[in-house]
């Protein structure tokens, strides 16, 4: 008899929302990466705006050109600003997730184990049960010589 385990629907329910929500915690950390990438690319830019006005400051400038300058470099700090707030909040939603990744693994995990321990025990009493018959069979022989 083959083994049937009572809760398999459960359990494939269960291993369905593991996979979906570890989806969910690899794009927030896709997202993450790609945030501090940009911050990083803006860092870079900040600071060869820094080093291309300096060489250029080394000869005299008209007053618009520095306004120019300083509101390019207020732009990008404030576009630095905003992907810091977003990181911040990425990061807190991956520390959300990964508690939910968490609970969900140790949901599937029951079951799973459940399904061993229920597995193991069918296969014990299938052993038990072709013991017996090769018993009968062996009993069975000896009364016939």
């Amino acid at each position: 008899m083959a083994f049937r385990f009572p809760l398999a629907a459960v359990l494939s329910v269960r291993e369905s929302m593991e996979e979906h929500e570890q989806r969910k915690l690899e794009q927030i950390q896709h997202e993450i990466a790609l945030t501090m990438q940009r911050i990083e690319c803006l860092d870079a830019q900040s600071g060869e705006m820094v080093a291309a006005r300096e060489r250029e400051l080394k000869q005299p400038v008209p007053a618009y050109q520095l306004h120019a300058w300083e509101a390019e470099r207020k732009a990008l700090a404030e576009k630095t600003e905003k992907l810091s707030i977003c990181l911040r909040k990425l990061k807190a939603d991956n520390e959300r997730q990964l508690k939910v990744c968490q609970a969900a693994r140790r949901d599937r995990e029951i079951l799973t184990e459940i399904r061993d321990r229920q597995l193991e025990a069918h296969d014990v009493q299938q052993g038990r049960q072709e013991q017996k018959v090769l018993d009968d069979v062996f009993i069975s022989r000896q009364k016939r010589n």
